[in-house]
């Protein structure tokens, strides 16, 4: 079947189809990933569908694509954990296989769509494509409360290893907790000053407190947030192991604020820590 392809609309459909198909895996595989990471993977996926104007063998097209999957998974979900990174990329490859054979099946002979090299082009109304783009955001907002539970309990008692220093904390579980490692994507937990000087940990008060003082060092890392009350730097260094419910959670970010915290908890944290613990 022949059908003229417009680029522009080949990239941009599928990087809408990228969007919501690695969104999908990431509510499944509860990883918590943020919007940055899977708007850019959608984007480098998009550029892969330019494969569908070239004729090659089929075992070189499953190749490329299965190579676009993997990529996505990288650059979504990073690669700091290989039982998880093999997990989440696994989920992804069966949503695209299950999305593809879903085109397969209805539109194979339709007039609307072409489907070349396990890439395909949507010649549509943009209205349609537009009413169609809504239905998949209210299904996704269902999965996402469907999929991604929170705990009945919020509060934790954590014992926090550092090379400083080991101490123990009450965390309260904030469902709202901004505090995020774009980078690296390693989870992230937060304290306050004052509570790290109650801990008697001289040296990691002074370090912290140099780099409020503009005298940085190495072993900090600085994270940026952005909240209801502005925006800024923290300052964060990396624990040796943190633990929490008779599990040991690495590569954790205890991350430290100016600002004091309420009497009924010591640290803080989000989703991207609890989802390396919790059920």
């Amino acid at each position: 079947m022949k059908m003229t392809v417009y680029i522009d609309l080949l990239i941009l459909v599928n990087f809408v189809a990228n969007y919501f198909l690695i969104k999908l895996a990431s509510v499944i595989s509860s990883s918590g990933t943020n919007n940055i990471r899977i708007i850019t993977a959608s984007f480098l996926g998009s550029l892969f569908s330019l494969v569908i104007l070239l004729e090659m063998p089929l075992p070189l097209s499953i190749m490329i694509k299965i190579f676009t999957v993997v990529l996505s998974s990288v650059v979504t979900f990073g690669f700091k954990n290989k039982f998880l990174f093999v997990k989440r990329t696994a989920v992804l490859l069966v949503v695209y296989m299950l999305f593809t054979g879903f085109l397969y099946t209805l539109f194979e002979n339709s007039s609307y769509v072409y489907i070349n090299n396990s890439f395909f082009y949507l010649s549509i109304n943009p209205l349609i494509f537009v009413a169609a783009l809504t239905v998949f955001y209210l299904i996704f907002t269902v999965m996402e409360f469907l999929f991604c539970s929170v705990p009945e309990n919020y509060i934790y008692k954590l014992k926090v290893c550092t090379k400083y220093g080991n101490f123990t904390a009450t965390a309260f579980y904030d469902t709202g907790f901004g505090v995020k490692d774009i980078m690296c994507l390693n989870p992230v937990i937060m304290c306050s000053m004052k509570y790290i000087e109650k801990t008697g940990l001289t040296d990691l008060y002074n370090i912290i407190n140099n780099f409020y003082k503009g005298e940085v060092k190495a072993g900090i890392t600085p994270l940026f947030y952005s909240d209801l009350t502005g925006s800024g730097m923290l300052a964060a260094v990396k624990t040796d192991i943190v633990m929490v419910n008779n599990k040991d959670v690495k590569n954790v970010l205890l991350a430290v604020s100016k600002k004091e915290f309420s009497k009924e908890q010591d640290i803080i944290f989000g989703k991207d820590f609890y989802d390396r613990f919790g059920d």
